[in-house]
This record gives structure tokens, C-alpha cells and sequence, in this order.
């Protein structure tokens, strides 16, 4: 689903039931909130490949905390985007990027506001071979 600007908490519920759901473009979803996010695609996260949820004006540091906290050895995700979430920081990055050898040791493509990141955010990402956008 591509610019879900009409999509609400309410509605991602109805996403649940995609269980071999491997691609989401969740993209410009600006009502829907993270706490929300996390209720309703927390069981599907272990199944994505892609995950797009660009310019999503709610989604920020949460989200990267979630996605390295989930009880999972290892995830197929292998590409995330957050290009305009505003509320990702470079605390939530540097969470993320604890978890790259790990979890999400299958990522290969990130893709966030590199402009407004230091170096040093951005260098374990850079070392692993992901390809930042």
C-alpha cells in the first residue's frame, strides 16, 4: 500500500491477517501511530522482507527499538525505510545498529535522511555494506 494517507489505527488491523505478507510499503500512513503499528504488525515483522514506511510522520526511534527487540533470532528483513520520519533519531540508530550482526543480519538496504545524521551514526551501517539511501 503506497500513500495511506486515510489509514488509521483502526484500519491496520485488517493487516493482521496477511500472514505471508514478505513486502510492505506502509508509505505516508500519517495517522497512524507507532503504538499502533507495533500491535498490529508485530506478528507479521518476523515474515517481511521489506519493510517501506516512509514519511510516516509518527514512526521515529520506537520502531527501531521494536524491530531489534523482537523475539526473533533472525530476521529475513533485508530492506527498511524511514526516509521522513522525523522522529528517528540518532539514539534509535545506533540501537539499530547494535542489532546488525545479530537480528537483523540480514539487512542490506536502509534508507533514512542521511543529511541530517553525523558520521558516526551512520558508520556501523557503512561497515556491515548496507546500502544507505
Amino acid at each position: 500500500m503506497e500513500d495511506c494517507v486515510a489509514i488509521t489505527d483502526a484500519g491496520l488491523k485488517y493487516i493482521t491477517s496477511l500472514k505471508k505478507l514478505k513486502h510492505l510499503e506502509l508509505t505516508q500512513a500519517i495517522n497512524v501511530t507507532e503504538e499502533a503499528l507495533w500491535q498490529n504488525l508485530s506478528g507479521l515483522v518476523p515474515q517481511l522482507r521489506v519493510l517501506n514506511l516512509g514519511n510516516c510522520d509518527n514512526v521515529g526511534d520506537t520502531t527501531l527499538f521494536n524491530l531489534a527487540s523482537l523475539d526473533s533470532s533472525l530476521l529475513p528483513l533485508q530492506s527498511l525505510t524511514l526516509t521522513g520520519c522525523r522522529l528517528v533519531s540518532g539514539k534509535g540508530l545506533g540501537y539499530l545498529a547494535q542489532h546488525l550482526d545479530g537480528k537483523l543480519g540480514q539487512l542490506t538496504s536502509f534508507s533514512v535522511d542521511i543529511s541530517i545524521f553525523s558520521a558516526s551514526n551512520l558508520r556501523p551501517f557503512r561497515e556491515r555494506g548496507i546500502h544507505l539511501q
